[in-house]
C-alpha cells in the first residue's frame, strides 16, 4: 500500500522553461503517448468453411506467408478471429479475410454472421482486403457483390490484365500482373479489371478476385506482381485519416498547459 507525503511537493522544472519550449516538449511527448497506445493491429479473419487450399495467410504463414514482412513496419500486432465473431471490426485497425471454400454446386456460402461482420468492415472506413475466386464460388461472390452493390463478372480464364486509373496500387508497376482463374465483381473502381477492384465510400476495401495474384508461388517471374504485393501492404497499413484527426485534441490540449 502506498501512502500519500504530506510534505510540500517540489517544484517542477518545468517551470522554469520558456512556455514555447514546454509546449513543444508537451506536443512531441503527446505525440510520442499518441503512437504507443495506439500500435496497429491487422485482424486476420476465417470463414467458418474455410478453402480446402488452406488459408492465405496466418501470423505465421500461409499461401501468401510473403506479406508478412512487408506488412511487418505498418502492424504491431497480427490477431485472428473467426469471420462471424461479434464486434470484430472494432478490434483491429485494418481486416484481410481469408477465402472461403468453393468447389461442388458452386461452392459454400457465408453464414449470417459472417456476412454482417462483412457488411460492418465495408462500412467502416477501415482498410481491408477481402478474397473471393472464380465460378466455382460462383455462392460466396454472390452474396459479397450484394453487399457491395456490385454484380458479379466471369473472368476465368484471363491470364494477364493491365492496370487501371491512378491508385496507389498500381504505382510502380510497368506491365500487367499475371493472373490465373478469376472471377470479377463490377461497381466499384478497377484496378486490374473486375478481378481487382476498390469498394467501400471512401475505396478502402480491396476485392482480389483471383488468390493467386499473391500467391508466393503461382508467378514469381513476373515482378509486376511481386510490386502489387507490395502495394497491397502498403495499401493496408496506410493509416486512416480520423485515427490522425482524433489526436489533434489530445496535442492540443498538451499544448496550452500553463506554467503555474
Amino acid at each position: 500500500m502506498s501512502i500519500a507525503s504530506s510534505s510540500p511537493s517540489p517544484r517542477s522544472p518545468f517551470q522554469f522553461l520558456p512556455v514555447k519550449l514546454i509546449k513543444t516538449t508537451s506536443i512531441a511527448a503527446a505525440i510520442l503517448a499518441f503512437s504507443s497506445v495506439n500500435a496497429a493491429t491487422l485482424m486476420i479473419l476465417f470463414p467458418e468453411r474455410i478453402a480446402s487450399v488452406g488459408p492465405l495467410l496466418t501470423p505465421t504463414g500461409g499461401s501468401q506467408s510473403s506479406l508478412l514482412p512487408l506488412l511487418d513496419p505498418y502492424f504491431d500486432t497480427y490477431a485472428t478471429s473467426p469471420l462471424g465473431a461479434a464486434d470484430v471490426v472494432n478490434q483491429a485497425d485494418a481486416f484481410f479475410v481469408n477465402l472461403i471454400e468453393g468447389g461442388g454446386t458452386n461452392g459454400a456460402t457465408y453464414t449470417p454472421e459472417e456476412l454482417q461482420t462483412l457488411a460492418e468492415i465495408i462500412a467502416s472506413g477501415k482498410r481491408a482486403v477481402i478474397h473471393f475466386e472464380w465460378f466455382a464460388w460462383n455462392n460466396s461472390n454472390v452474396q459479397l457483390a450484394a453487399l457491395t452493390g456490385g454484380t458479379v463478372v466471369s473472368a476465368a480464364g484471363i491470364t494477364m490484365l493491365l492496370p487501371e486509373g491512378t491508385s496507389s496500387l498500381v504505382e510502380g508497376i510497368t506491365g500487367p500482373i499475371s493472373v490465373g482463374f478469376g472471377e470479377g465483381i463490377q461497381g466499384g473502381t478497377r484496378v486490374f479489371g473486375d478481378v481487382v477492384t476498390l469498394v467501400g465510400e471512401n475505396e478502402d476495401v480491396l476485392l482480389i478476385g483471383d488468390a493467386n495474384i499473391m500467391s508466393d508461388s503461382s508467378f514469381p517471374s513476373n515482378p509486376n506482381n511481386v510490386i502489387f504485393r507490395q502495394n497491397v501492404a502498403r495499401f493496408l497499413g496506410v493509416p486512416e485519416p480520423s485515427s490522425i484527426l482524433l489526436a489533434i485534441p489530445a496535442l492540443l490540449l498538451c499544448a496550452v498547459r500553463r506554467r503555474r
